[in-house]
């Protein structure tokens, strides 16, 4: 941010015009996601935090962003089926590989009226200054479930949205290591 302790001389820009702000320097950051043994990991979101950019990785696994020159970030993938990764790099930098660990898991069914939901969309958030997003890959299927791989520890909050109506359900759940735990949403 430019300050200015002078008034702003003839020709020169005032210090809040557009001409006189500079625009950041862009930085490229790429890499790839695997899968826990190895594999590339098609169709997986990437998040540059605090950025908050994103992209999806290609069918060979590899992702490409475009952030602010010299920013650190955090950068997170996620996964329904295949988990979580994380790493910690400052752009502009290539090669980062992000492998996909299960951690904790939730296996959530949606339901309306005691009958299955199919279609619905699920989100899990963090709570907190740094709250993580897990957005699910796909909806519900005919039986209303989904599950999620590679959760955070801690609590979490899933929230179940059907687009074709508006309605929207939420549930608390403790997510822990090790384990896929059931969770039931109900949409009203």
């Amino acid at each position: 941010m430019l300050r200015r302790d002078r008034p702003a001389q003839v020709g020169e820009p005032a210090s809040g015009s557009a001409s006189a702000r500079a625009e950041p320097a862009r930085a490229r950051v790429e890499g790839r996601v695997l899968t826990g043994d190895g594999k590339a990991a098609p169709g997986v979101t990437v998040v540059a935090q605090p950025a908050g950019v994103e992209g999806r990785t290609g069918d060979d696994g590899r992702f490409g962003l475009e952030v602010e020159e010299g920013t650190p970030l955090r950068l997170e993938a996620h996964h329904s089926d295949l988990g979580f990764g994380v790493a910690e790099v400052r752009a502009p930098v290539a090669g980062v590989q992000l492998r996909l660990q299960p951690r904790s898991g939730l296996a959530v069914t949606v339901v309306s009226g005691g009958r299955p939901v199919p279609g619905a969309e699920v989100t899990i958030r963090q709570p907190g200054a740094d709250a993580g997003v897990f957005h699910a890959d796909r909806t519900t299927d005919e039986a209303g479930r989904l599950r999620f791989l590679g959760l955070p520890g801690g609590p979490l909050e899933v929230e179940a949205v059907l687009p074709a109506t508006g309605a929207r359900g939420t549930a608390s759940w403790e997510g822990s290591d090790g384990g896929v735990a059931p969770l039931r949403v109900i949409l009203p």
